[in-house]
């Protein structure tokens, strides 16, 4: 993550200020040149995410592992070492509980301790429990691994309803033995059961070991939770980092703990004095991305690794079968090779350039040694620009493929002002980001004779709090619109520049997928903010293609108040053209607070009176907000239009304008890497559709044009026939998803 002292300041030094207003007087016009395409693709990449193991986004009852167990393998002690593990209570009794530190007792070989449990006496019951969040519609599956001499009584799971002040579910477990077992059980669902106490016991005299604890709601995908994968699966993100942020240079990050049996993974993996078990490991990694259709993008250790680690990474992703590595992904489940391709070398390595650029030349090399066909993201600091970039390439020269940087939006400012007047601060940022860094550095690279180095930002996010509590992702503005907005205009930012920025990864953890959990009852509620929507419509609505375009508008100038990011003379309306073989797209950013406008479209070609359709983000105010109450206030609408030379858009607001164009506008969307392709016939289809292709099928899903999955289906076959007569007559998405290729069919 960022560190934001002093950025204001650094950030002052380059931007120029003045004081002053402008009156309204240019009407909003778009002058498109279809004549004029882009030669670079725009990537998928731009539409990226920021998987970070940090605080609560990844472990825990809020995140997207869907483990609802902490501290599982009962690897932490409690603070004052009471012989209970951290996170676990005893249970019914005073006697004494005992600590193991002997790896011959530990069912897990990487992990420190097992829980053990005396019981001196054959009276009652005892045990431990802890509390946890369950879905009270989905059932659960439960295992527990351990060894005892408790003779023939049976170790037994009971979940406790705190609330409702009985035990809903209880069951024996088997009867434990000298040596480690696992038991298991399925624990179905519970009606208004969610906040509960699991709880693991026994009665006869003995002891009883205890180890590698989970418990996993049924409806998850490898692990994932169900409610962050359907998020995933709408979004579809090009790209997906991993591991880090600050995580990635830790003493925690290392290859060995994020591969092999998941119960056998190191133990604990603490990081910021929380427990961040890497069980979302590599191969987990890997399959989310490869369900998603996402890039997968690795931040190798630099801080505590080497460049030998970093290349037996590489080989581990990519190595084949004949290498040390590519063996060990193979004995761990994987046969093929991943064929990852973006690896940067560190996270924020910003304190010594000099230094960072020479050691950065040894993981290059070594990484490019195991394969030389992979994308090294060297890491950037923006924030001093020349400064850098000289310092940076004087050494390394052409031996870097991309130039990552981390721009974060503020949000909040140091002196009162209006919420129109901040607004129209933080809505500038992309704009700012546009002339400050995006072109600077496309035209630095090109002057330094870096002609193959491309940019991008590696990790971007908008904040709205402080210093101390931004991690925790708890500023409310963050699930505003005017966040959401922020996040739609700085990708349309990205899309401008496809001959130059080649990544996009967008802060998971900060304002992008919530969840909020009921103090009473224990209810959680999962929601995705207006960031998230307006990730989600861009990257599902746009060409491959930028057309060029003049945009003619009013600008604004702010005056120089504390805290404020802004240039001079910032347009009103902001937009972009890209265009697909069938479909040319237009987005309208309208930075006016207040005022909704009409936008004068001027283009080569006779697209009037088509049928289009058109995307919007809006709401009655920026400021309304995607909340457990109302976690659909801000999401994208979808409506018909009959394309005329004009078209109103709202106050703050984001809208993109899909055009059809087949015939009309000369784009050719293959490219080399489009070889593979399926047919949909008949198209429009009744009742039956079929899909044929050259290869497997392999996930085929439809979608409806607001992202909903309508039927999915797993194909192993190169041919399907497909019922459709349940739906209504419209426009659906095909989305074939075959090993690493993502293709889509209207």
């Amino acid at each position: 993550m960022i560190k934001l002292i002093q950025k204001n300041i650094i950030l002052l030094l380059l931007i120029e200020l003045i004081s002053c207003s402008k009156v309204f007087s240019i009407e909003p016009r778009l002058i498109i040149n279809t004549k004029i395409i882009s030669k670079d693709t725009i990537p998928k990449e731009i539409f990226g995410g920021f998987i970070e193991l940090v605080e609560h986004f990844v472990n825990g009852p809020r995140g997207h592992w869907a483990q609802e167990i902490t501290n599982r393998g009962f690897d932490i002690p409690d603070s004052i070492w009471s012989g209970t593990a951290k996170g676990w209570k005893k249970r019914w009794f005073t006697y004494d509980y005992d600590w193991t530190t002997y790896d011959t007792l530990m069912y897990n070989r990487n992990g420190k301790y097992s829980q053990k449990i005396i019981k001196e006496s054959d009276l009652g019951e005892i045990g431990i429990s802890q509390q946890v969040f369950l879905n009270d519609s989905v059932g659960h599956n439960f295992y527990i691994y351990y060894f005892s001499n408790i003779g023939n009584d049976s170790l037994r799971l009971s979940i406790y309803d705190s609330l409702k002040k009985s035990i809903v579910y209880s069951i024996a477990l088997g009867v434990p033995d000298s040596s480690w077992k696992k038991g298991e059980c399925y624990i179905p669902a519970f009606k208004n059961s969610h906040k509960v106490d699991v709880i693991i016991s026994f009665k006869n005299k003995g002891f009883v070991n205890l180890d590698e604890i989970s418990l996993m709601p049924e409806n998850n995908f490898k692990g994932i939770r169900k409610e962050f994968f359907d998020f995933y699966n709408l979004w579809k993100p090009g790209l997906l980092r991993y591991p880090g942020g600050c995580f990635a240079d830790s003493p925690e990050n290392r290859l060995l703990n994020a591969i092999g049996p998941i119960d056998q993974r190191k133990s604990p993996n603490l990081y910021c004095n929380i427990e961040q078990r890497m069980d979302f490991g590599i191969n987990e990694f890997f399959a989310l991305c490869q369900a998603v259709g996402a890039e997968p993008h690795i931040t190798v250790n630099y801080e505590n690794g080497s460049p030998i680690l970093a290349a037996e990474y590489v080989e581990y992703c990519n190595g084949n079968k004949d290498t040390f590595w590519g063996k060990k992904r193979m004995e761990n489940g994987i046969a093929k090779p991943l064929s990852i391709k973006y690896w940067e070398v560190g996270n924020e390595q910003w304190k010594n350039d000099i230094a960072y650029a020479k050691r950065y030349l040894e993981y290059y090399f070594s990484m490019k040694n195991i394969d030389s066909t992979i994308k090294i993201i060297i890491d950037g600091n923006h924030w001093i620009r020349e400064k850098n970039t000289d310092s940076l390439f004087s050494i390394v020269g052409n031996n870097c493929d991309i130039y990552g940087y981390h721009p974060a939006f503020i949000g909040y400012v140091q002196e009162q002002v209006t919420n129109d007047t901040n607004f129209l601060s933080v809505i500038s940022a992309s704009y700012l980001y546009e002339k400050v860094f995006l072109e600077y550095f496309m035209e630095e690279f090109i002057s330094k004779g870096l002609y193959k180095i491309k940019q991008g930002y590696s990790e971007w996010w908008t904040t709205y709090s402080t210093l101390k509590d931004w991690m925790l992702d708890s500023a409310w503005k963050n699930s505003t619109l005017e966040s959401g907005l922020i996040c739609a205009s700085s990708l349309n930012s990205m899309m401008k520049y496809p001959e130059s920025f080649v990544i996009g990864a967008r802060t998971m953890g900060l304002g992008m997928i919530r969840c909020s959990i009921d103090n009473l009852t224990g209810k959680r509620y999962f929601y995705a903010t207006p960031s998230f929507y307006a990730e989600y419509l861009l990257r599902n609505h746009h060409g491959k293609h930028f057309i060029n375009l003049k945009v003619e508008c009013d600008t604004y100038t702010l005056p120089n108040i504390k805290g404020f990011w802004t240039l001079k003379n910032t347009p009103y309306i902001d937009a972009t053209v890209t265009a697909s073989e069938d479909t040319l797209f237009i987005n309208l950013l309208n930075r006016y607070p207040n005022d909704s406008k009409d936008v004068e479209i001027v283009i080569d070609r006779d697209l009037m009176g088509a049928d289009a359709i058109v995307y919007e983000l809006y709401s009655d105010s920026f400021l309304d907000a995607n909340t457990p109450e109302t976690p659909n206030k801000v999401t994208p609408k979808q409506k018909s239009w009959t394309v005329t030379n004009s078209y109103t858009v709202p106050a703050h607001s984001f809208t993109i304008l899909a055009i059809p164009c087949k015939g009309i506008i000369n784009v050719d969307d293959s490219t080399n890497d489009d070889k593979m392709d399926f047919h949909l016939y008949p198209n429009p289809a009744g009742d039956l559709l079929s899909i044929d292709a050259d290869f497997k099928l392999g996930n085929v899903k439809i979608y409806n044009l607001l992202g909903s999955l309508v039927l999915s289906d797993f194909v192993e076959d190169n041919k399907v026939k497909i019922n459709l007569s349940f739906l209504a007559s419209g426009l659906y998405i095909a989305e074939i998803n075959n090993i690493r290729k993502l293709l889509v069919k209207k």
